[in-house]
């Protein structure tokens, strides 16, 4: 076989195959595998006689229980085949609305996946046979490729506005620059003894310093008013020290709103940046203490009751319009990051040496730091999302570690159990892949999302099928069963006409 025959021959994309596996006769030889240390000591007959009781006794299992197996099977068929629709269809959608052309997209790919079905049936066809279930382009993204591509991205960012909304606007990143204090202390830790990697890591703690001035100053004069205002309204909260502040840091705190298992860095303890009393005295963390200590007055950082507040309410507001944003911006890097992580993998199947495998591998760590790191940015986001809102925000969703995943684009990555599963929520949306006008990254954008349509197609076809084969032998074992039914009613009124002993006994048996 080659790589290419396992497109061809595949369960999941042959037509009229439904979910059937063809392991169905195999899987006997879990049962029989059992008797074989009580088999083995015995004669060829004895032998023979066991394992002929132990087929007859599965036989019997299986009509007795086929029922109850089709029923179920039938309720999974139903379920996935709803899921399967539902998911094809958010691929539609999103194409048709969001895609240049997506309409004809459609057309096209539809007009594809027709023609395949059809052409793959007759062996013939198979050595000229263009498969549209893989990418055309085998390689995948190399890093210049897409390292070039993601800086052009970084230089379109454009400056930050004054006033009120820019203040805010400053303050997040701020907040998002303190958060890379963690990556700042680990870089240190290993860099000791190198030169210049402490004038380096001074350099970098006086920039977020010099930072942090110059915009306390600034959120003084813009968003200090507000919180002054809110916290002289609130009479009650003359006995907490730190009001009209929060005791926890809105970053790093879950407040109720998400589980422990679902931090960016996996941990159960908090990561709430500590004021300067706080700061446990650590060698290594001790050059960054200054950077933990800073306090980024944002609204989210107040108290409950000071959030609340009516006063409050048009800088909660702006905080929170600029938090989805900054949630949805990371969704989209982690989303880019994913996939050329996993484009990442494939270019590395094609690598040989050892040289060449250490450097694949170390880019594929890299990469999925960068992954690791945008879901840590969503899960900040949505939390201070939370906490302004007070209670969970439907518009933007909870991100568990097992939506963390790729886009699989060929069947040799497919685990075992992949095809019942949804794929994660992240990929309902595939606009964008839209916001690369040109180059490697589009191109390998617009495979993605090609290849996606013809899986999640090829799979709502197999499941519909599933369900067809799975109504079609409810009707045969109805037919089967009434037919024994009729058999042995006739053979129970054969022995009830008999007139010999034994004869009733036999008719009981027979209408038992």
């Amino acid at each position: 076989h080659e790589k290419d025959c396992r497109n061809r021959f595949s369960f999941y994309i042959l037509p009229g195959v439904g979910m059937t596996d063809g392991e169905a006769p195999e899987r006997i030889w879990a049962t029989l595998n059992a008797i074989a240390s009580r088999t083995k000591e015995m004669s060829s007959g004895h032998r023979h006689d066991v394992i002929n009781d132990f087929h007859s006794d599965m036989n019997a299992r299986r009509v007795h229980s086929i029922v109850s197996a089709l029923v179920a099977k039938h309720i999974r068929a139903v379920a996935q085949l709803q899921m399967a629709e539902e998911t094809l269809a958010q691929v539609e959608t999103t194409v048709k609305q969001k895609a240049d052309d997506g309409a004809a997209k459609l057309r096209e790919w539809r007009a594809a996946e027709a023609l395949w079905l059809v052409r793959v049936l007759d062996l013939s066809e198979h050595r000229n046979l263009d498969d549209p279930y893989k990418p055309r382009k085998e390689k995948g993204l190399t890093q210049r490729e897409m390292l070039g591509a993601l800086k052009a991205n970084d230089r379109a960012a454009g400056a930050t506005q004054q006033g009120v909304i820019g203040s805010i606007a400053e303050g997040i990143a701020l907040a998002d620059t303190r958060q890379v204090c963690k990556q700042w202390r680990l870089m240190y830790e290993l860099s000791q003894g190198l030169p210049g990697s402490l004038a380096e890591s001074e350099a970098r703690v006086q920039a977020f310093l010099l930072k942090a001035d110059a915009w306390a100053s600034r959120a003084e004069l813009y968003l200090m008013p507000f919180v002054n205002d809110a916290a002289a309204a609130l009479q009650d909260a003359d006995d907490d020290s730190d009001f009209p502040w929060s005791q926890h840091d809105a970053v790093g705190a879950t407040f109720g709103y998400e589980d422990e298992s679902d931090d960016e860095d996996g941990s159960t303890h908090r990561t709430a940046v500590r004021r300067a009393e706080d700061v446990p005295d650590v060698n290594s963390a001790a050059l960054y203490s200054e950077v933990e200590a800073v306090h980024i007055a944002l609204p989210s950082a107040c108290d409950e009751r000071v959030i609340r507040h009516a006063c409050m309410r048009k800088v909660v507001d702006i905080e929170h319009q600029l938090r989805k944003g900054a949630a949805e911006d990371a969704l989209d890097d982690l989303r880019t990051q994913l996939i050329t992580s996993y484009a990442f993998k494939v270019d590395q199947k094609n690598i040989s040496g050892q040289i060449a495998n250490t450097r694949a591998t170390a880019k594929t760590r890299s990469k999925w730091r960068a992954v690791e790191h945008a879901a840590a940015a969503y899960r900040r986001a949505r939390r201070v999302m939370c906490r302004l809102a007070g209670a969970p925000t439907p518009d933007v969703r909870r991100l568990r570690r097992s939506d963390v995943r790729a886009l699989l684009l060929y069947l040799a990555d497919d685990a075992p159990g992949t095809n019942k599963q949804r794929p994660s929520w992240i990929w309902d949306d595939l606009s964008f892949m839209e916001g690369e006008d040109k180059g490697a990254l589009k191109e390998y954008y617009d495979e993605t999302a090609r290849v996606h349509w013809f899986r999640r197609s090829a799979l709502r076809t197999r499941w519909h099928e599933e369900l067809l084969l799975v109504e079609e032998e409810m009707r045969r074992t109805l037919r089967f069963f009434g037919h024994w039914k009729v058999q042995w009613a006739r053979t129970a009124a054969a022995h009830e006409r008999e007139e010999r002993v034994g004869s009733d006994a036999r008719a009981a048996f027979a209408r038992r």
